[in-house]
């Protein structure tokens, strides 16, 4: 991740991306699979006028997504990489991040690099990455009215956006591999010393008399 935070940066990339001001890049850079229930996002557009949507990568899904968002403000940009990539995330004014099932957050940490907000279901993964109300806003999955509640705040408040992309830069340079190789040695050490911290199970001698337990 040390390497990626110098890629990803919040160098204030192009508002003209995607034709227009960008208001979340959902998908970065993971590919529209099924599973990323990227569908709903359309309730952002519907909910929320003058904002665009860029979907970047590839995947199965792709051409039920794009006949879905005919005639919205969505561009499709297939996959990107590098430049390209980090400066789709730098153009962005609100990062958003659907999925449920996605347990490392890769995509989240990027985008906190970049110093964009992220609106996240609360989930696993988001709820580890995204520190609620002060890197970005979680929603509650499944609820397209808190989805669109939280990103219409930070489109309405640029001061907001500004503050959490800065806590979020801050946050993603704290996650470099060094300091998530000692976090999980810790967790760890931890574990074997719970373990130690236990009482074995009583074993039956097998001189002892009366008829074993079953369980």
């Amino acid at each position: 991740m040390g390497d990626e935070i110098l890629v990803f940066a919040p160098s204030g990339g192009p508002e003209s991306y995607a034709g227009a001001r960008v208001y979340g890049v959902p998908g970065v850079p993971f590919p529209p699979y099924p599973e990323k229930d990227l569908g709903r996002l359309k309730a952002v557009l519907e909910g929320i006028p003058g904002t665009r949507l860029a979907i970047v990568g590839d995947g199965p899904a792709r051409r039920t997504l794009e006949r879905a968002f005919a005639g919205t403000p969505t561009v499709f940009t297939g996959f990107l990489h590098g430049e390209e990539l980090a400066a789709a995330y730098a153009s962005s004014d609100v990062f958003l991040f659907p999925s449920t099932t996605d347990t490392l957050g890769l995509a989240m940490v990027e985008a906190l690099a970049s110093g964009v907000p992220v609106v996240a279901s609360r989930s696993g993964a988001s709820r580890e990455v995204v520190d609620d109300g002060r890197s970005g806003l979680l929603y509650e999955a499944g609820c397209a009215r808190s989805l669109v509640g939280s990103v219409r705040r930070l489109v309405a408040e640029p001061g907001t956006r500004e503050a959490m992309g800065k806590v979020g830069r801050a946050a993603a340079e704290r996650r470099d591999w060094g300091t998530s190789a000692r976090a999980l040695r810790r967790y760890y050490e931890g574990a074997r010393r719970l373990e130690a911290s236990c009482p074995s199970p009583a074993r039956s001698s097998p001189t002892d008399s009366g008829a074993a337990s079953s369980c």
